[in-house]
């Protein structure tokens, strides 16, 4: 792998980063209340997709994939078996054909790709002396990279166009039981498996000679050993016929999602056999993880604002520059001490909103720890014996 890199040093007096300090609070007043309104939001969601799964759960039946009954019309059913088609799919620009569910071309160029580092110092009056530096390699890349945005074009200009750019087919109709699989469930079919690559003495005239097998890849440059930028590389994958298991509405002899009615649409399909209470299962604690994750993201984005909000007094204490890291620091443990209980606080008020029962019994069950802790510590030191003189 090549790579090279390119420095550059720039340096920001003290008054332009006391500039940039104040500018930055008003992007932290701005952030600040974007992350509560998220929390607040996010556990809405949490509530409105477990209510919608809890629902159609209850009114799940599991079915057979073949016959269709016309009895479960309009019904939330669960069924397992296989997705197969009768159609085959082909990439005649290089003369592929599978019986598949899709069929993919992988395609990648050899590119240069630009990232960068930065480290800041601290100089005896508030400045800083910036020191960046972009590192290029070239990389495998199945999008093009766009080298005119790089900071160092020269030596590292990439091609604006591939000659072979990706491409899937999919097989239509495809069928589980009597059933046809909706395009959406469909989408959620992704169990692809490398295709074997043509011969090179079958592929098209046009590219017949071009192409070099190598490493699972039609290999298109000169020495597949030693790439240069612009060499591309093909290889296929399918998906095969397979068995998955669904949950979803059923609607004549094909599916659509189900709405709740809160207006949330529960669609599942997976890989596999599987009952409908594991997959139900599996959906709420998918539900739950995510709400963990959006709860961490907006936290610590909360944080980041109101570091934004004390930025400017660790600036004014950067003139010396060790009392302006003990002040960083301080700042930082004070932006989180605001950050947490503002989101928790805003956590339990969209608890009370959108579970009420649920929330004041937590509530309750708080000030009744906090009660109990105050009531036993005051028992504590009215018991607690006088030292002797």
């Amino acid at each position: 792998m090549s790579q090279d890199t390119f420095t550059e040093f720039s340096e920001e007096s003290w008054f332009s980063r006391i500039k940039n300090s104040l500018v930055g609070i008003l992007f932290g007043l701005v952030l600040i209340p974007i992350c509560t309104i998220a929390l607040f939001w996010n556990e809405g969601r949490a509530v409105r997709t477990a209510s919608a799964l809890g629902e159609a759960q209850k009114l799940a039946v599991s079915v057979a994939a073949d016959p269709v009954n016309p009895a479960n019309e309009g019904k939330v059913v669960h069924l397992t078996g296989q997705v197969v088609t009768d159609q085959t799919l082909a990439d005649p620009e290089f003369g592929v054909m599978a019986k598949a569910l899709k069929l993919k071309r992988n395609t990648e160029m050899y590119q240069w790709v630009e990232s960068s580092s930065e480290t800041s110092s601290k100089n005896l009056g508030g400045s800083t002396t910036k020191e960046k530096t972009y590192t290029y390699k070239k990389e495998w890349r199945s999008e093009l990279v766009d080298s005119s945005k790089f900071r160092q074009q020269q030596d590292h200009v990439n091609p604006t166009s591939m000659r072979y750019p990706g491409r899937e087919t999919v097989a239509s109709p495809v069928n589980l039981g009597a059933f046809a699989l909706s395009s959406s469930l469909l989408g959620k079919v992704q169990s692809y498996a490398p295709l074997p690559l043509p011969a090179a003495d079958s592929l098209p005239g046009a590219i017949k000679g071009q192409a070099k097998p190598a490493g699972g890849f039609l290999y298109f440059g000169a020495r597949p050993d030693s790439p240069i930028v612009g060499d591309q590389r093909v290889a296929f994958q399918v998906v095969t016929p397979c068995t998955v298991s669904l949950v979803s509405k059923q609607v004549g002899k094909s599916f659509e999602p189900f709405v709740s009615k809160n207006g949330n649409k529960v669609e599942m399909l997976v890989p596999g056999e599987h009952g409908a209470v594991e997959m139900f299962q599996q959906a709420k604690k998918d539900n739950s993880l995510l709400t963990w994750i959006l709860r961490g993201i907006c936290i610590v984005f909360m944080w980041i604002g109101f570091l934004l909000i004390f930025k400017p007094i660790q600036v004014l204490a950067d003139i010396i520059p060790f009392l302006g890291n003990l002040v960083g620091f301080g700042t930082a443990l004070l932006a989180l001490a605001f950050a947490l209980p503002l989101s928790f606080i805003t956590i339990a008020v969209a608890w009370i909103w959108y579970r009420p029962l649920l929330g004041i019994a937590l509530l309750a069950v708080a000030g009744g720890v906090v009660y109990w802790v105050i009531k036993n510590r005051k028992g504590n030191l009215a018991t607690t014996p006088l030292a002797s003189p």
